[in-house]
């Protein structure tokens, strides 16, 4: 009997242990993303504007870096590693997408058109701003782990929560569209948009859930009353 119990914990210790070499493979990926640039460089053709597209690039990459492990200290970034499945899988593809970036940026020789050039940095800038007026309005509610249930949670309705009910989702989206169409990256348009976005919905739902479990029926009111990812000016739904 006491075999069977400790092969029983095993089984659940093993997955557990692989969603966290997982999750922090999700860092080692970021880096690679930053270091992949800097490292072909050397052997890439000139063309103008290459040196600036490269450090535009590593600066977002840092950025994000920063935002998601290092703004709120990473032990609080690392707890409950590998618990939520989703911020896996977005972390792939987002790093995914980002390194297909460079890497077309600097194969291809070039940026695309001005037109594009002025739309992708237009898309990226908004995201990083919806982001971080999201940040703002959670303060310290907001964790990498979405099922993260900790006391002192309330729910949040002001600032880019009053216009939808995923701003930081809504963000990373239009990151994600944003870098590759100002550096003419197709393929990783492509990557983002058919990999990252649908798995950045999944995770959305996937938050809500919990809220739900949280916030009970008040969580039901907001999401009859304010649309997911839209600030559309009509309500979503009048049924509880």
């Amino acid at each position: 009997m006491t075999q069977d119990k400790g092969a029983e914990e095993s089984a659940v210790k093993r997955p557990a242990s692989v969603r966290v070499l997982l999750f922090h493979g999700v860092s080692v990926m970021a880096l690679v993303a930053v270091v992949l640039p800097l490292a072909l460089y050397p052997f890439t053709a000139t063309f103008p504007g290459k040196a600036l597209g490269v450090v535009l690039y590593v600066a977002a990459c840092l950025e994000r870096i920063w935002s998601m492990y290092l703004r709120q200290g990473l032990n609080r970034a690392c707890s409950g590693a590998g618990r939520d499945w989703t911020a896996i899988a977005v972390g792939y593809a987002y790093t995914v997408t980002l390194a297909a970036s460079s890497l077309q940026f600097l194969l291809k020789g070039g940026y695309p058109a001005p037109v594009a050039v002025g739309c992708g940095a237009a898309l990226y800038l908004a995201g990083v701003g919806v982001r971080y007026w999201a940040f703002h309005a959670l303060s310290h509610q907001w964790h990498v782990d979405v099922s993260e249930t900790g006391e002192g949670r309330c729910l949040v309705r002001h600032g880019p929560y009053g216009l939808m009910r995923h701003p930081l989702y809504a963000g990373a989206c239009l990151e994600v569209l944003g870098m590759p169409v100002f550096l003419g990256a197709w393929v990783a348009l492509g990557i983002g948009a058919l990999a990252f976005i649908p798995l950045e919905i999944t995770r959305a739902y996937y938050e809500e859930h919990f809220l739900k479990t949280l916030f009970g029926e008040a969580y039901l009111r907001y999401r009859a009353e304010v649309w997911a990812f839209f600030p559309l000016p009509f309500r979503p739904s009048r049924r509880r």
